[in-house]
């Protein structure tokens, strides 16, 4: 019964020890893409040394600039590109049609 208890004591430190790691990692991301020349407004999540990028940029280089500063930071086991190409809008907000 004290092998049970002991395992279950260190499975729960090595949870929140990841999940600190994870938060650091998350932590140092957004202040690298804070010092990077993008306009993106990113969100950034990390599960154990996983990185995902969520949200839209305004085309390809800006995607790829971005994981690439990303995959610079210490800690970043990989990355989870989701980041989606904005699409071009007129003024009043409907989609450009393409001729």
């Amino acid at each position: 019964m004290r092998l049970a208890g002991w395992a279950s004591a260190l499975l729960v430190v090595g949870v929140v020890a990841c999940g600190n790691k994870d938060a650091r990692i998350t932590s140092d991301v957004k202040d690298r893409l804070s010092r990077e020349p993008v306009t993106a407004a990113v969100d950034v999540q990390t599960n154990q040394g996983i990185v995902t990028l969520t949200g839209y940029v305004d085309d390809e280089s800006e995607k790829g600039r971005i994981d690439d500063a990303v995959r610079d930071v210490k800690g970043v086991f990989a990355v989870d590109n989701r980041l989606q190409i904005r699409r071009p809008t007129t003024i009043t907000g409907a989609p450009v049609e393409k001729p």
